[in-house]
């Protein structure tokens, strides 16, 4: 029951926020989730998604009684803004399920354009009485099912809840990961990456984490590349010192351990700028990448 009512509210969430023409075509509930296929050409957006997810939580906060009552099929249709699945078939009388509003205030003014901001749907499924007693919501994945047709998964109750504790967990390790040195950030954003492509959380919160994460990364980056630099002018340096003092020794030849990664372009020019230095002579340079645990001679 739980999965099925929000399948209502997540109906209305997803006109309020993508307009009419996101029309309900098929969805499947389980006591573990809800499934909703809808009319949309294109992937939703993080803030759609947030938008929607929202609204979701928004009326099982707002504790929502939920009503049900069959009527002629006439009196139904005639509800303004009543949802149905596109080409199914409805008996006569029909059963109407209206959340936050009792359905003979409904008839009393069918017309009425407020109709149209509720959840008021054809439906002879099993529905909870109050939309409190669903928990809490997270929309946890969005998909493409055919063209111009979205699914997307959620959950409530605990899983839900689960959920989004989750997603606290990962912003308190990506914050944790933000206070580290940026020379140490990348394995940590790597393990954190790996975390949050595993966790079932909800599809805005996963953006937003990603998005932060993002940033270390670039942090990440930046220091591996000063730090890079600032290894090949000093073991640049190294190298030529080493060099001049083997050819003022007389010595043909000069092989030199320096830390220059495994990048043999950098090498190379290392080792021509130290063999320049021996008057003649040659040079060879060995190196070792710890990070890619490769090593170059």
């Amino acid at each position: 029951a739980p999965n099925h009512t929000i399948t209502h509210t997540l109906n209305l969430a997803l006109r309020d926020v993508l307009g009419e023409g996101a029309d309900q075509k098929g969805s499947q509930v389980d006591e573990d989730k809800l499934r909703f296929d809808f009319a949309f050409g294109k992937p939703l957006t993080a803030s759609q998604s947030k938008r929607i997810e929202s609204i979701v939580r928004r009326s099982i906060k707002d504790s929502l009684e939920v009503y049900t009552q069959v009527i002629t099929l006439a009196e139904a249709k005639s509800i303004h803004g009543i949802r149905a699945v596109f080409g199914e078939v409805y008996p006569d009388p029909v059963r109407v399920v209206s959340i936050g509003k009792d359905v003979p205030s409904l008839l009393q003014d069918p017309e009425n354009e407020a109709w149209l901001a509720l959840s008021v749907e054809l439906c002879g499924g099993t529905h909870l009485k109050n939309t409190s007693e669903a928990g809490d919501f997270a929309l946890v994945e969005e998909t493409a099912t055919a063209k111009g047709i979205r699914r997307v998964i959620g959950l409530t109750g605990e899983a839900a809840q689960e959920a989004h504790k989750a997603a606290q967990t990962l912003k308190g390790s990506v914050a944790d990961a933000s206070t580290q040195p940026d020379v140490e950030l990348e394995p940590l954003v790597a393990k954190i990456a790996a975390s949050i492509d595993a966790a079932t959380i909800s599809v805005a919160e996963k953006d937003t984490i990603r998005k932060e994460l993002s940033k270390l990364g670039d942090r990440a980056r930046k220091a591996i590349k000063e730090a890079a630099a600032n290894a090949l002018a000093k073991a640049t340096d190294e190298g030529v010192q080493l060099a001049e003092s083997f050819a003022k020794d007389g010595k043909a030849f000069v092989v030199a351990e320096l830390a220059l990664g495994a990048d043999a372009k950098v090498a190379s020019k290392v080792v021509t700028t130290m063999a320049g230095k021996m008057n003649g002579g040659s040079a060879m340079v060995v190196s070792h990448d710890a990070r890619k645990g490769k090593v170059l001679a």
